[in-house]
């Protein structure tokens, strides 16, 4: 593929998905930065996806019966069995007040040791 032809490529990229509106945004975009853009546009697609498919569960959960004696019966009676909107809310309240995120403790004490992971600071 020539030059001219990559550059139309990445153009219509940027323009497509990107949000660009001018060459000239394109033509300072280096090849690392189109690179990084284009991998954060696929996350964004499959989160996308995974809040369509997530709403389509949801919304087949809402509906789902089952059987009491010979009929059945919504297994929500009430939204609030389904989705509990406080508890959902006191649970981010408390997890703000948190002091670290478990998930980065490892990144944190890696940090503390100076990069390495022999303790010695870089």
């Amino acid at each position: 593929m020539s030059f001219e032809e990559q550059y139309r490529e990445v153009a219509i990229s940027c323009f497509r998905y990107l949000g660009f509106t001018s060459f000239e945004q394109v033509d300072r975009l280096t090849i690392a930065q189109y690179e990084i853009m284009m991998e954060a546009l696929r996350y964004r697609i499959v989160d996308d996806e995974y809040r369509a498919h997530r709403q389509a569960f949801l919304n087949f959960a809402a509906q789902a019966q089952k059987k009491s004696g010979k009929k059945t019966v919504p297994v929500y009676k009430r939204f609030r069995n389904f989705f509990d909107y406080e508890k959902e809310l006191k649970n981010v309240k408390e997890k703000k007040h948190k002091k670290s995120d478990p998930r980065f403790v490892g990144i944190s004490k890696l940090l503390k040791k100076g990069g390495r992971t022999d303790g010695r600071i870089l």
